[in-house]
């Protein structure tokens, strides 16, 4: 027997390398809303006194009417095709390759779990979010 279903989990993740934090979280969802949720989350990490800058990709829900822009963030939008001048993409190809694939799950709930799992392990190493490139 075989379990050949699909059960799609999106990551929001965002970073700081100079306070060594990063704040994340795993949805069922990937649109305007959940977005919002996540610029929240950030907006709230940022330390009493200072201004959050977050750099994102063109994909719709990053420019969305709807997208609810906290004041203590500033949201700066790569152009096209230009993954390389988004830190965060180093990490997010990392992930995928050695967290997030060929992996053979216990159960669905296992399955559901490796996004968060993923996530912490790269949140708790400190060390490695400060370096500059993430060099994972």
């Amino acid at each position: 027997m075989r379990d050949f279903s699909f059960k799609y989990r999106w990551l929001f993740g965002s970073a700081c390398a100079s306070r060594g934090k990063a704040v994340g979280h795993v949805s069922k969802r990937c649109n305007t809303q959940e977005t919002n949720i996540h610029l929240a989350d950030v907006s709230k990490a940022v330390a009493a006194g200072c201004h959050g800058v977050l750099v994102l990709d063109g994909v719709s829900y990053h420019r969305s009417k709807g997208l609810v822009v906290p004041d203590k963030l500033t949201l700066i939008h790569l152009p096209p095709y230009s993954p390389e001048l988004n830190q965060m993409e180093q990490f997010w190809h990392f992930l995928k390759s050695n967290n997030l694939c060929n992996r053979i799950h216990a159960t669905v709930a296992d399955k559901q779990e490796t996004p968060n799992e993923a996530w912490q392990h790269f949140a708790d190493d400190r060390r490695r979010m400060k370096e500059r490139h993430f060099r994972i």
